[in-house]
């Protein structure tokens, strides 16, 4: 059984411009995020899935540094290229992590891989109001944006892949399955327990506009010289302090 981390990624970020490359105490976003996945046991490889755009030849190039295995495929087909990057690397098991959410960590990954399959369901993740659905009302305790990690086998986002047509649904890749639960086996890793600290569902920490950046910008300087393997906890922490003084 071979689980694998894919990363949808590229430079030309219609929000925030080359945000991937984007410093992060001194390293490009993209290296970053790459350092922390890249150390949790429960992954056997993980994969960069960017473009064939010339301007995402920089991302490739970055994902080799780093020793990732890199895929190229549709700009805008973000599904059909995760899919892609799963076959081309015989994922049995894809956890999928965005690319503007450098503050995941190796341990919450094993969580969710490890949760996912205790549950046996198709699609799981970490809660997020990503996912936050009508009937899900006000129960469950969500983990910031940002802190987002995905878990499906990969025979279920290809049964997505083949029946999805819809541009949006081609854009985003797991909305096939997280907005369909008459078709597919949900269930989440809510921020409880262990997690309970991260319930702070008003923190916004991926990077998807400028504010964004110098607020996670800004937890890696804070955090990162004293321990480079911080945990999700301690960023959470750290940014409700940032945003309580104003950045």
């Amino acid at each position: 059984m071979k689980t694998v981390a894919i990363i949808p990624s590229r430079f030309d970020s219609n929000r925030l411009p080359g945000k991937a490359m984007r410093p992060m105490a001194g390293v490009p976003m993209l290296g970053r995020l790459l350092e922390r996945v890249m150390k949790a046991p429960s992954l056997d490889e993980v994969v960069v899935a960017t473009t064939t755009l010339p301007s995402d030849d920089k991302i490739v190039a970055l994902a080799e540094r780093y020793g990732a295995r890199f895929f190229r495929g549709a700009e805008r087909d973000v599904l059909g290229r995760i899919v892609g990057a799963a076959r081309d690397a015989k994922a049995d098991v894809v956890v999928e992590i965005m690319g503007d959410s450098p503050l995941v960590h190796r341990e919450l990954i094993d969580d969710v891989v490890a949760f996912r399959a205790a549950k046996e369901v198709d699609f799981a993740c970490s809660y997020t109001q990503t996912v936050r659905l009508p009937e899900h009302g006000a129960g469950y305790r969500e983990f910031p944006v940002g802190i987002w990690v995905e878990c499906f086998p990969t025979e279920v986002m290809a049964q997505t892949e083949r029946d999805r047509s819809d541009v949006y649904a081609r854009e985003h890749s797991t909305t096939s399955m997280y907005k369909h639960p008459e078709l597919f086996r949900l269930d989440y890793l809510e921020a409880t327990g262990k997690w309970a600290e991260a319930n702070v569902p008003e923190l916004f920490l991926a990077v998807n506009f400028q504010e964004h950046y110098d607020l996670v910008s800004a937890v890696f300087e804070r955090l990162y010289p004293e321990d480079p393997d911080f945990g999700v906890l301690e960023a959470v922490r750290v940014a409700k302090q940032l945003a309580a003084e104003g950045g």
